[in-house]
């Protein structure tokens, strides 16, 4: 479970990072701070995952907001302005 966590912690810190730099996710200031604070609370997790510390309650936690930076950076790329500026369909079962 150590890993799977640690796994799931990256994603979280990956996703949160890529979108505070990121054009497509236009945010306000209080979710940049959220997105910050998610950030540095994961990289601070990772260290207490690694000396093995993960309850299951803990784990559900870490894939429930890894899905959901998962979710939300997919949707984000799905309906990014470029993509209809550039005449990419972005309906469900068309080829993209």
């Amino acid at each position: 479970m150590t890993a799977l966590s640690i796994a799931l912690l990256l994603v979280v810190l990956v996703l949160c990072t890529v979108a505070l730099y990121s054009n497509a996710y236009r945010d306000n200031w209080a979710q940049c701070i959220g997105l910050v604070l998610l950030a540095m609370w994961s990289a601070a997790e990772i260290a207490v995952v690694m000396q093995g510390d993960v309850t299951p309650r803990a784990a559900a936690l870490y894939l429930g907001l890894a899905a959901f930076a998962g979710g939300t950076a997919r949707k984000v790329m799905h309906h990014h302005p470029a993509r209809h500026d550039a005449g990419v369909s972005t309906q469900p079962g068309d080829a993209t």
